[in-house]
């Protein structure tokens, strides 16, 4: 059985915004900070627009990505380019398989599994921002239900 949780983390400045883990995103929710004009979402080197924004956050809600880039005609650099990103996380999401066997492959085919790619954030700015709070939607792999099985039995 699959399980989604949410959690709170900073990306920093000094790390060029960039996620060090590794997991399966479904959801991004980025505070807006002080003096962060715009903010975009970078895969190996393809960037994203959120999918939607409000005065204090943005959010890049990965099966509607996902979604509109299946939908795109195939024409023009800039739709080759969402095209093979598209093809880059097909390919991550076989991979994802063996790390989410509880996950239903309706699922995966909707998610965003950051390893081996490069993702982070693009800022526009009109004055220095020196971190970021996330708020990322993801799935549990195997190896975390299976701590959290082991930690309910030991209470019980």
């Amino acid at each position: 059985m699959s399980k989604i949780q949410t959690r709170n983390y900073k990306l920093k400045r000094e790390d060029k915004f960039a996620f060090r883990n590794t997991c399966l995103v479904q959801n991004l929710r980025i505070e807006r900070a002080r003096n962060l004009l715009h903010l975009r979402l970078v895969i190996n080197e393809v960037k994203l627009e959120p999918t939607s924004k409000a005065h204090d956050h943005f959010v890049f809600d990965i099966p509607t990505i996902r979604e509109n880039i299946r939908n795109l005609e195939p024409f023009g650099p800039e739709n080759n380019l969402l095209l093979s990103l598209e093809d880059a996380l097909v390919f991550n999401q076989m991979n994802a398989m063996s790390y989410y066997k509880s996950v239903p492959s309706s699922d995966l085919y909707n998610v965003l599994f950051t390893k081996d790619m490069a993702v982070q954030f693009e800022l526009v700015v009109k004055a220095d921002v020196s971190e970021l709070n996330v708020t990322e939607t993801y799935y549990l792999s195997d190896t975390q239900l299976e701590k959290e099985a082991e930690q309910k039995q030991q209470q019980e």
